[in-house]
């Protein structure tokens, strides 16, 4: 099974500079990116795609596979990792700090500020969508449009299983980067994840 992990768009937030809003849509300029690009998408033989129903990853979605015969469905679990709720529209060094604290609490998995979620909650989503990819057929190609907390969760636990914890999340999210609308291709047997392609634009 081939399965490539799309990360969305850039963000209007993103781009003015300050911390996400859940529902922050895509830029003006990641809409054109994908008007680039999407002939390079739509030349996979996609079976199935799935995507975040937070407005960035599913407009990014919307715009890359609509006018295909690919089926689209959203996965309500899918979204990006939900953090405090005051951190929302305030600048990066505000979020900074909040992930400071995130890393020195790493011993405790459920741990959790205001109203985010803790490693535990992430890991819970992470393992549904595993088994929601493991469902498909050996010989399909899948596509996820999401975040890419969500994908460096996916594949530390798909790696690690059991050994996956909260201080190697931290360590993935320090030192593992992800592009708007870049891509990593995985290749599984379903026993085992084979890393394939890590394709930044």
């Amino acid at each position: 099974m081939k399965i490539y992990l799309i990360r969305h768009g850039k963000s209007q937030d993103a781009e003015a500079g300050i911390s996400q809003r859940w529902d922050s849509r895509l830029s003006e300029s990641a809409k054109q990116q994908i008007i680039t690009l999407k002939t390079e998408f739509q030349k996979i033989p996609f079976n199935k795609i799935y995507h975040s129903p937070w407005p960035r990853a599913k407009q990014t979605a919307e715009l890359l596979f609509t006018d295909t015969k690919f089926p689209l469905e959203e996965v309500e679990y899918i979204h990006e990792y939900r953090k405090p709720r005051y951190l929302e529209g305030l600048s990066h060094s505000s979020a900074e700090k909040f992930w400071a604290e995130y890393s020195e609490n790493t011993d405790n998995p459920d741990w959790k500020l205001d109203n985010s979620e803790s490693f535990n909650d992430t890991l819970k989503r992470v393992e549904k969508l595993k088994r929601l990819l493991l469902s498909h057929k050996d010989t399909d190609t899948i596509g996820v449009v999401s975040h890419s907390i969500i994908f460096n969760s996916l594949i530390g636990y798909w790696l690690m299983g059991e050994n996956f914890n909260s201080r190697i999340f931290c360590n993935l999210l320090q030192h593992i980067h992800l592009d708007n609308l870049g891509y990593i291709l995985i290749e599984t047997d379903k026993e085992k994840i084979d890393i394939r392609r890590w394709h930044n634009w």
